[in-house]
């Protein structure tokens, strides 16, 4: 369960990252 979380939690970072880099 903390593993499929973690995962998630990863996933989101990385999705906010990505969005942040295409609103430049």
């Amino acid at each position: 369960m903390a593993a499929i979380i973690g995962t998630l939690i990863k996933l989101a970072l990385i999705f906010m990252l990505i969005t942040s880099e295409l609103r430049r």
